[in-house]
């Protein structure tokens, strides 16, 4: 190996090292973001539809053919930018339908 060679495999090898100590700082940022007050999604009062899919124990694709036939009622919050976000369920609605099938 040519000392050229060398020289680059350590500026190679100094490239990951400092990339991971940021990437390291990026995650302990992120982690420290995060609100202290983060409800459970069992305890929610509304849910996304795959937050509702795992809660409540139903099939995703069948959930989302119900809302998309108009039987469950959704909304849909603003987003940050001030558009409407992600459809969305209340507790109470998704429980009133599934108490539909418990009869």
């Amino acid at each position: 190996m040519t000392e050229t060679t060398v020289l680059k495999q350590i500026n190679v090898s100094r490239d990951i090292a400092s990339s991971e100590r940021i990437m390291s700082t990026a995650q302990k940022h992120r982690l420290s973001v995060m609100p202290a007050t983060h409800i459970p999604a069992y305890e929610q009062e509304s849910f996304s539809l795959p937050e509702a899919a795992r809660v409540f124990g139903v099939d995703y694709e069948a959930l989302r053919g119900w809302v998309n036939m108009g039987l469950i009622d959704t909304f849909r919050p603003l987003s940050r930018r001030g558009t409407p976000g992600r459809r969305r369920i209340r507790r109470v609605v998704m429980q009133k339908f599934l108490a539909q099938f418990d009869e």
